[in-house]
């Protein structure tokens, strides 16, 4: 009863919102609410009750979708935390069902990420009437890099290829290196532009290892720009083929 109250609550702020940007974070809590009621109906395992909530999840991204896309919104770092939380939770949901279960949960799961995509999107590149920023583009990375999680520490280097730690390592000037850090986030978000329009079955996987790869350039963009990368080949990691 009170997520119903709760839910009710969301949709009336959502509905009667003026600001844009609020409105935003309304459509996010209301998301998440929704979510959280899928995962509840598909432990239950009542069909009935799980269509009925997949239908009100993927209503709840509509009104996500038209709050991002609305004048005035701007661009969310928090929708593209909870947008990229909300894929791994429908991937997770996802693998919990029979293969047969998984068409409804796939096709929403795209959608989300899609959605993300687009907000990604438009938090890295700049409007095209207005000349880029360097520094805020670089202030943009250190703050996302500074709200991503820690990576586990075996898992440090793992996301940079040969070359890419070479580049590090023959270039000790920390602007310059935050620069690299830079060309390494935008090569993996052309990865993803690529594997979004790719008819492959593994598409899926491979946008969300190059999100996986993003935020962990972003990370260490913060923790070691400033840092000389070392010559001992035990320190690098395990490569990327």
């Amino acid at each position: 009863m009170r997520t119903i109250k709760r839910r009710r609550k969301l949709e009336s702020e959502y509905d009667h919102e003026t600001s844009p940007k609020r409105r935003v974070k309304i459509a996010i809590d209301l998301a998440d609410l929704r979510l959280k009621e899928l995962r509840e109906a598909y432990e239950s395992e009542d069909p009935a009750r799980e269509n009925e909530r997949m239908e009100d999840y993927i209503s709840s991204l509509g009104r996500l979708e038209k709050a991002v896309n609305t004048s005035g919104a701007g661009t969310s770092k928090d929708a593209e935390i909870h947008l990229r939380r909300q894929g791994k939770i429908l991937e997770n949901l996802k693998m919990s069902v029979s293969y047969n279960e998984r068409s409804p949960i796939e096709q929403v799961a795209d959608r989300v990420t899609k959605l993300h995509e687009h907000v990604l999107y438009s938090i890295m590149k700049p409007k095209r009437n207005r000349p880029m920023n360097r520094f805020l583009l670089i202030l943009f990375c250190l703050l996302m890099g500074a709200a991503t999680s820690a990576l586990p520490a075996g898992a440090k280097d793992e996301f940079l290829t040969p070359q890419e730690i070479n580049d590090l390592r023959d270039e000790q000037d920390a602007g310059k290196r935050i620069l690299l850090y830079l060309s390494f986030a935008q090569r993996r978000l052309d990865n993803i532009r690529a594997s979004s329009a790719s008819d492959s079955r593994k598409a899926g996987v491979e946008i969300q290892k190059s999100l996986d790869e993003y935020n962990s350039v972003s990370e260490q963009s913060t923790t070691r720009s400033s840092r000389p990368v070392s010559n001992a080949p035990a320190q690098q990691g395990r490569f990327k083929n």
